[in-house]
């Protein structure tokens, strides 16, 4: 039996399914379904439901029984809950197998090229596809002739999506020499895949609450104190000069930061890369570097309009559960409440009658860690409560006596030495070298080799086995997931948007616990939904749940969701930190500052103008 034929085994009905549907003002969910069409993969038997015929959009189909076979299920999913059917049990999404298939080794998923990929050419080019989609979301109302167009254009996507699901299980058992005995492993993770798009559609239907009358004063005052704002903050680092960044200043900082020698640089120019990917995955836990980030983010920004309030007062955007090759959730927009700058989390504000919690995991990477290679040392520093600590101990740098709390006490005589060991672990997840080790400990050379290597010994067991993952990644070509999320490795050098050259180690080594904690979140807001509570946000290791008055205590009850969660990924569990958001959303205080620092301006501006207060009418989206 090959794995095609165990799939159909499994089910009643394998369907194709593909919806035409106009979108709200946020474009992210359907405000109307237009149409609807199911094609059995097998049989080929197909049926079409239009608008008007609301009973038949909910086919006499069983949502337990059958596999629904989707290209991005997020947006079918949409119509689904629009339609108020539900959600089915099982859904494939072809486009996300197809990620996971070429992950690292093609970057385009859509249906065109993926269908090109197998050998079908679609009939529509793309300019063609987008009048068939302009005739959709332009219209109120559609004549004979053009219901029957849209209905042919819908058909011939799920004939497409059927093709390649037929084609693409064929390469899953090939690629990833799957045998009869892990059919059932390999199907549920196909499955999970799918149900974690349907959990995103839920999410992106809920929306996250926001402050309309405080992000109205923002867009109104924005423009005016944008300079004065941008200035008091350069004033750190000295990077910008006239609003412009230059290139001389950046520099020199990154010399006085000890960096030059290592700092990536341009193929083309010769010139540092100022690249915002390049600061992310390796320097941005260096406070200059943060700052230049948010500085650059700032210059840029003209208006928060990309929040995209909804009629409903809430912010929303599509969020993709697998675009980043580890399979994090990102966003569509960076002005997405949670992918903005972190002090623009201000903005977020419970919904009357609600209260809002937001649930992250502690210290999850270390956890998944050691979990992942059996460390018993790793394990012991994350059930201590505090890993920063407990591995500044075993250095010598903190007396065994001191607590925790001791430890973190801002005031106290260790809570820099702490956080030296925190940037400790993000430089070894990220692949920093000694020179920032160096400049961080403010000591020689020598003592920071040092320190790393010590470092290197409490974790021996660790390190061994993430060498063993990479090595054993570039022997098969191939890095994997519990749940079958994968990497492809085609060459120890990747090649950035410059035309660099850089060594795929340094990404590599992060991969198995930024892409395991992406499944831990997917797992996590599956069962959280499961129970009935209504998660309205993402981001990394972290969801944003919304409660009504009076069941605020139920929050101990997503928090011990989530635990198990982590416990079903990675066999130990988690810890779950939960903040009740509180009026607006109060950020840590480098964050909170610059949003503080903005409003005072702000206020500043609009009494030395005598401004009215106009803003009260302004409009988020305008």
């Amino acid at each position: 039996m090959s794995f095609l034929k165990y799939i159909e085994s499994c089910f009643d009905r394998c369907l194709a399914v593909d919806f035409e549907y106009r979108m709200d003002k946020t474009k992210t969910v359907p405000k109307k379904v237009v149409c609807a069409t199911y094609k059995d993969v097998f049989t080929g038997e197909t049926w079409n439901f239009w608008e008007h015929d609301r009973q038949s959009f909910h086919p006499h189909f069983d949502f337990h029984n059958n596999l629904y076979i989707t290209f991005n299920a997020v947006a079918e999913v949409g119509c689904w809950l629009k339609l108020l059917h539900g959600v089915p049990t099982n859904v494939w999404d072809c486009m996300i197998e197809h990620r996971r298939l070429y992950n690292g080794r093609k970057d385009k998923f859509n249906l065109l090229s993926v269908g090109q990929d197998y050998g079908y050419l679609d009939e529509l080019t793309k300019e063609q596809k987008q009048e068939e989609r302009d005739l959709i979301i332009n219209n109120e109302t559609y004549t004979k002739g053009q219901r029957q167009r849209i209905l042919n254009y819908n058909k011939k996507d799920v004939d497409l999506t059927a093709k390649i699901f037929l084609k693409q299980v064929a390469d899953l058992e090939k690629q990833l020499n799957i045998k009869p005995e892990d059919y059932e492993d390999e199907l549920w993770n196909c499955l999970f895949h799918g149900a974690r798009q349907g959990g995103v559609a839920k999410v992106e239907a809920a929306g996250i609450p926001v402050d309309l009358k405080l992000l109205n004063e923002f867009n109104v005052w924005w423009p005016h104190v944008k300079a004065d704002v941008i200035d008091s903050f350069n004033a750190k680092i000295d990077l910008f000069e006239d609003g412009k960044l230059k290139y001389e200043k950046f520099e020199k900082l990154i010399r006085r930061l000890g960096f030059l020698d290592t700092w990536p640089r341009n193929f083309k120019n010769n010139k540092l890369s100022m690249n915002k990917k390049t600061i992310e995955d390796r320097y941005s836990h260096i406070p200059e570097l943060q700052l230049f980030l948010e500085l650059q983010k700032l210059n840029r920004m003209t208006l928060l309009s990309g929040y995209n309030i909804g009629e409903d007062g809430r912010s929303r955007t599509s969020l993709f559960m697998f675009k980043t090759k580890t399979g994090r959730c990102a966003p569509s927009t960076a002005l997405y409440p949670f992918n903005a700058s972190k002090w623009a989390r201000n903005f977020i504000k419970p919904a009357y009658g609600t209260k809002l919690f937001y649930l992250d995991y502690s210290q999850q990477e270390v956890a998944i860690q050691g979990a992942l290679s059996k460390d018993e040392n790793m394990l012991k520093a994350y059930s201590s409560g505090d890993v920063y600590v407990w591995t500044a101990k075993q250095c010598g740098r903190i007396p065994q006596h001191i607590t925790n709390e001791e430890a973190k006490d801002e005031q106290g005589p260790y809570v820099e030495t702490r956080d030296i060991f925190k940037q400790l672990f993000l430089a070894n997840n990220y692949g920093a070298g000694i020179h920032w080790l160096k400049g961080q400990l403010k000591s020689t050379m020598y003592t920071a080799r040092y320190w790393k290597k010590k470092f290197s010994q409490i974790y021996k067991t660790y390190f061994n086995w993430i060498r063993n993952e990479i090595d054993r990644g570039f022997i098969t070509g191939c890095m994997n997931t519990r749940y079958g999320w994968s990497r492809i490795i085609t060459s120890k050098f990747q090649k950035d948007k410059y035309g660099n050259f850089k060594p795929i180690k340094n990404s590599l080594q992060n991969w198995p616990i930024q892409s395991t904690g992406a499944d831990i979140l997917g797992m996590a807001m599956l069962d959280v939904q499961e129970q009935g509570f209504k998660v309205c946000g993402l981001v990394h290791d972290a969801i944003l749940v919304e409660l009504p008055l009076g069941e605020e205590r139920k929050i101990n009850e997503v928090q011990r969701i989530m635990e198990l969660a982590a416990h079903k990924v990675i066999g130990i569990p988690i810890r779950v930190d939960c903040k009740e958001i509180i009026g607006n959303y109060k950020q840590k205080k480098k964050n909170q500052d610059l949003f503080d620092a903005i409003f005072k301006k702000i206020e500043e501006y609009k009494n030395k103008n005598k401004a009215s207060p106009i803003w009260l009418e302004a409009s988020p989206n305008r």
